[in-house]
């Protein structure tokens, strides 16, 4: 399913986009445009990844270095004890082959000048681990366990914003009633 999301994703041929440096705040509320405006920085694209997974009731992972982030999701249910983990020595070890624990790839062969498979990905993030380059792991899971929720959405109606409800964009709810309106 990770593969599946990854190959659906790289198909929208989505536009690198210039990331700001990731030692300061960068505000990544933009990822709802990414696919209307085939334009995203890696740490956006890292989101609308980590959002495809949850919705998909898979566990993601968003893994942040100085300049690059990678993307990946839990291959069994499980998450880490913290929401960020900052010992990559022990990410190295559940991506080992032998252990495959966590799927994690570079995201920025998600965008459309690049031509990575999901596996090739996965060894070029290896690569990039074992150079030292990324420096936090943020477990989405275990962000949810402890209370951290996305933003509530906003949609448009009538000129001005309304806070949808959970039950409003749930996967799990049922739809409304839709009324036959052809004997009117």
């Amino acid at each position: 399913a990770a593969a599946a999301i990854y190959s659906a994703l790289r198909n929208q041929n989505i536009e690198y986009s210039a990331q700001p440096e990731l030692t300061s705040p960068v505000s990544a509320g933009g990822i709802t445009k990414v696919i209307s405006s085939k334009s995203a920085t890696p740490l956006e694209m890292a989101l609308l990844y980590a959002s495809c997974l949850e919705a998909a009731k898979l566990n993601p992972v968003i893994v942040i270095g100085r300049q690059g982030v990678a993307a990946g999701v839990w291959l069994y249910e499980s998450c880490f004890t913290v929401t960020a983990q900052d010992d990559m020595s022990v990410i190295e070890k559940y991506v080992q082959d032998g252990v495959n624990n966590l799927a994690i790839f570079d995201v920025t062969d998600l965008f459309s000048h690049k031509n990575a498979s999901f596996t090739t990905s996965e060894s070029h993030f290896l690569s990039a681990l074992r150079r030292s380059e990324y420096e936090i792991c943020v477990d989405i899971k275990r962000c949810r366990i402890g209370g951290v929720y996305p933003i509530p959405i906003k949609v448009r109606q009538g000129g001005k914003y309304e806070l949808l409800g959970e039950a409003q964009f749930s996967y799990d709810q049922k739809p409304g009633e839709i009324i036959d309106a052809a004997k009117y």
